[in-house]
């Protein structure tokens, strides 16, 4: 499993960016006391000095997994911060909110000949009566994905599994662009749902203390 957890300012303004890295050195505390294995794939630093609009870790699962879980849950959320700006000293509004999001995906799964099944068959179509006679035709099946490929169109069984396992390859290649992809638009659409209401977490204070 491949997990991300991205810590959002959303659309919020430079006090926000501010909690965001607040929140990012707390996660990154808790992670490293419990020895998960978190490290920063994406940032963007925000306005004022020190700043950040949003961070993205990945979180490579170890086999502790329903512990990983319950720390991961007592993030996801809005996060939120009561103090006085520390940009805009008499400025009136006091809560200040993020947002803690975790994408979860399947890992892509690596180009191991270990885990494919190849399973010979008689080819259709024209050729002769010697196509219809001869297991020439091949299929393979990449047994972690589920993702199948056919080959006939030589009367060699040899060419056709060689074209069988070259258009595995370039299916799963497409298939990890398209998950890449599409973790990159989840990604995005992030910033702008940050939610105010129940917070998942409560923080306080320019020592930014815990309250819930």
């Amino acid at each position: 499993m491949n997990i991300r957890i991205q810590i959002t300012a959303g659309q919020g303004p430079d006090e926000c960016t501010w909690v965001v890295s607040q929140v990012a050195k707390l996660l990154e505390t808790e992670a490293k006391k419990s020895n998960f294995p978190l490290s920063i794939v994406d940032e963007l630093k925000g306005r004022r000095a020190g700043t950040k609009f949003s961070i993205v870790y990945k979180l490579s699962e170890p086999s502790k997994s329903e512990v990983i879980e319950s720390w991961l849950a007592s993030w996801i959320g809005t996060i939120q911060w009561i103090g006085t700006s520390p940009y805009r000293f008499q400025h009136p509004r006091k809560n200040w909110f993020v947002g803690v999001k975790v994408l979860k995906t399947e890992k892509t799964a690596p180009w191991n000949l270990n885990d494919i099944s190849i399973v010979s068959f008689r080819a259709s179509g024209p050729g002769g009566q010697n196509v219809n006679k001869v297991e020439s035709a091949v299929r393979i099946v990449h047994n972690p994905s589920g993702i199948m490929v056919c080959a006939q169109e030589s009367r060699s069984q040899n060419e056709n599994k060689k074209l069988a396992l070259e258009r595995l390859k370039q299916k799963l290649q497409s298939e990890a662009i398209m998950e890449n992809a599409r973790i990159k638009t989840d990604l995005h659409q992030n910033h702008t749902c940050v939610e105010r209401g129940a917070p998942t977490r409560i923080y306080a204070g320019p020592d930014f203390r815990r309250i819930k």
